[in-house]
């Protein structure tokens, strides 16, 4: 029987599971992040950030947006450089206390 093998070529597995972050009671006062890499998520993502700006009163939104028409578009080629990849990304989540990164279907 054939098996169904997918790999990401840009991202390694992680070597060591380190479990999920502390809960945060409250994202009032606090940065938020969130990442777009596919179209119509941003539907979500916007009126995430308006539900969050008019109940939750966080100091700062802050979108990465990866689609290809975005400025901020990283090329896959580009993702294979961990450098610059990292760098980029991480340039925007040092600023977040909290995060939205996707949705699981």
């Amino acid at each position: 029987m054939n098996k169904l093998r997918i790999l990401d070529p840009v991202v390694e597995s992680p070597k060591e599971n380190k479990g999920l972050a502390p809960l945060l009671g409250s994202v009032e006062g606090k940065s938020v992040f969130f990442r777009i890499q596919w179209d119509a998520y941003d539907v979500f993502t916007n009126r995430f950030r308006e539900l969050l700006e008019e109940r939750a009163h966080p100091r700062e939104v802050t979108t990465l947006d990866l689609r290809y028409e975005s400025p901020d578009y990283v090329p896959y080629a580009d993702r294979r450089n961990k450098e610059k990849w990292t760098k980029k990304f991480d340039g925007y989540a040092a600023k977040a206390d909290w995060a939205v990164m996707g949705l699981a279907a």
